[in-house]
């Protein structure tokens, strides 16, 4: 029986260590690791319901050939890791309180009004510098060992998790930069409207800046064609106080009592007792109360009020706010009803509406009806930021772009992200972090089709918002012509994650394209768009395996009746996809070692440490000849003069 070694330090003879073998032997334990928790045996309690059907528990051996104990290498090896892993997640927190600190500064400079505007716009490009420059440093900090690297961006991808757990929307960069605008517009004014397509997540990121706003709860109202000015400001309405009944009924209880005195002079304790037990049985008195609005209570109590859909809302009601829109902090708005006193605004106050636009020509310009265009004196005292589609490359492999191109494709993956569960000390947590799924197809292939799927949805959302025209590859193919289409519904970012959560919820019963058609088809009830969106499909690999029509007629006429059956076909078996895939498919190559257990290397490495010092060298030498133009025109003529003899 193997005993684990007790020695933790490497060999002596550290000059022929092999780190690569060692690495190796980490990646078999955390490989390993892995395993034991996505395949762990069910827990025994099923067991009478699984006799029941005639079935036994399945006896997973999750490691059929578990590895042995670390070698003290190994061992030396890992606790460098956690060293390193610790240091990629101190870099991330170090830097995310920084970026919190300068944009808290930005918005300070911003709503300071005691500062010259010709100061103020010198200070905003120093902020703008330092947050640059810290994003750089950040990224070279995770270049410096592969665990701070992949350590940090889990971290990253944890945090979208717990975002989509909270059933907020996942903060992407796209959204991180749109909220910064919306903050800027509440600091600068206290109002902001968000336009763009359905879909988007406008209120979700609207509740979002509310509360980093104030650090309140948001009050939301939605707006509507009929909406009257009550739901805005308030109302008068019954009610029961619970005061004034008590006061009112002492005096119906003495009116009574003296009634039946005066009707039974001999009247008796016990009888007066009853009187009074009739009158306290009677209903309370009703009496009014006003009740404040939305807005009104916002100001109030210094909190930010969200008008969703604020384009439906009448233009007089929403002129009416006008006055209200400029108040600030301290002052007063008088409140349009007898007998209430006025509201002082408190600070924290703010309004953001949000609605869908119609722009004024193209095929989208009756899009959201019922919708009304907003007056100059709206548009005039409203910000307005643009909340469109997120940034998503629609060819291509996930390597040849950066995060920032990809945002669907992280959405996809952390929906599908397997969740984080206490566990012991493994090399496997010390490694991943749980950035791990476990998808049909395995590493092979699950990734592959995440990818697919969020460029596909990405191209029904480009000609959703009419940004597909004629000709393009991602018109709709009919015959020899290609033309723009725009149709009425499209993947948005919840239906990416709606179509992911229920292969999910289902076990990956059946392949992806199943969920998709689903549900497409039950929202697209027009047969063109269920043909455009079927085509778009195809295009990147859905609906081709068995069952599914191959070839449809997207003729004129044939795109008018169009429809598919739905095959139910199975998925391939589900395999685990390494946290290591995933990071850098979504962040980039993870770094080399560069830094091993008490600085050994092996003639390999020392190798390959000699050719990046020279390469750096050579680097820096370029970077200095450029800056002196004059040594190369002394090389130039030495060059001439050594030709001409």
């Amino acid at each position: 029986m193997n005993q684990r070694p007790t020695e933790k330090s490497p060999k002596k003879d550290e000059g022929t260590t092999d780190w690569k073998a060692r690495e190796q032997e980490l990646d078999t334990h955390s490989a390993a690791a892995t395993r034991d928790r996505v395949y762990k045996p069910a827990p025994s309690s099923y067991h009478e319901s699984f006799a029941k059907f005639g079935m036994s528990l399945p006896k997973l051996s999750s490691s059929s050939h578990p590895p042995g104990p670390l070698s003290p290498e190994g061992e030396a090896l890992r606790d460098l890791q956690k060293k390193d892993a610790f240091g990629g997640l101190q870099a991330r927190a170090r830097h995310s309180r920084l970026v919190s600190e300068l944009k808290d500064l930005r918005r300070k400079v911003v709503a300071d009004p005691k500062v010259a505007e010709g100061t103020k716009a010198d200070m905003l490009s120093a902020i703008k510098n330092r947050l640059e420059s810290a994003g750089k440093q950040h990224r070279d900090a995770l270049q410096r060992s592969p665990e701070g690297f992949m350590a940090a961006h889990v971290a990253d991808l944890r945090t979208y998790r717990r975002q989509y757990d909270r059933g907020r929307i996942i903060q992407t960069p796209y959204v991180e930069e749109k909220k910064a605008e919306i903050l800027q517009g509440l600091q600068g004014s206290r109002m902001c409207f968000i336009s763009g397509e359905t879909g988007t997540g406008k209120t979700e990121v609207a509740r979002i800046v509310a509360r980093e706003f104030n650090g309140r709860e948001e009050i939301v109202v939605r707006g509507y064609a009929g909406m009257g000015a009550s739901e805005l400001y308030g109302h008068m309405t019954l009610t029961d106080s619970s005061e004034q009944r008590m006061q009112q009924a002492v005096k119906d209880i003495e009116v009574a009592e003296k009634v039946y005195k005066e009707k039974f002079p001999q009247a008796t304790p016990e009888e007066l007792a009853k009187v009074a037990q009739g009158v306290l049985s009677r209903d309370g008195v009703t009496t009014t109360e006003y009740i404040l609005g939305a807005v009104y209570r916002a100001a109030k109590e210094g909190r930010v009020c969200i008008i969703d859909e604020a384009n439906y809302i009448p233009p007089e009601l929403l002129a009416s706010l006008n006055d209200i829109l400029t108040k600030k902090a301290g002052e007063k708005i008088n409140v349009q009803q007898d007998g209430v006193g006025p509201i002082t605004v408190q600070e924290g106050f703010g309004i953001i509406f949000t609605g869908n636009v119609n722009p004024p020509v193209g095929p989208l310009a009756k899009r959201y009806t019922g919708r009304r265009d907003f007056d100059a004196a709206f548009t005039d005292r409203v910000p307005n930021v643009s909340y469109e589609r997120l940034p998503q490359a629609v060819q291509g492999q996930p390597k040849d772009y950066e995060l920032a191109d990809k945002q669907l494709f992280a959405i996809a993956l952390t929906t599908a992200l397997l969740p984080s569960v206490p566990a012991s000390e493994t090399v496997e947590k010390l490694e991943s972090r749980y950035g791990t799924l476990f998808l049909p197809g395995g590493a092979e292939k699950g990734l592959d089709t995440l990818w697919r799927f969020a460029q596909f949805a990405a191209v029904t959302q480009m000609a959703f918002h009419g940004e597909v025209n004629d000709g393009e590859a991602h018109g709709f193919r009919s015959g020899a012509a290609t033309v723009g289409y725009v149709p009425k519904v499209q993947l948005s970012n919840r239906g990416v994650m709606r179509v992911i959560e229920q292969w999910r919820q289902d076990g990956c019963e059946r392949e992806l394209d199943y969920y998709i058609a689903k549900d497409i088809f039950s929202r697209a009830t027009d047969p063109k768009d269920r043909a455009y969106l079927y085509q778009k499909g195809q295009f990147f690999g859905f609906f081709k395996s068995n069952g599914w029509e191959e070839n449809p007629n997207y003729s004129p006429d044939s795109i008018s009746r169009f429809n598919v059956t739905i095959p139910d076909n199975a998925a391939e078996p589900s395999g685990i996809v390494p946290a290591r895939e995933v990071i850098e498919k979504l962040y980039g190559d993870v770094p080399a070692r560069t830094q091993w257990p008490d600085g050994v290397q092996t003639e390999e490495q020392k190798q390959q440490a000699t050719m990046v010092e020279h390469l750096a060298l050579q680097s820096q030498f370029m970077q200095w000849k450029a800056s002196h133009p004059e040594i190369e025109i002394l090389s130039q003529e030495y060059r001439g003069a050594k030709t001409a003899s």
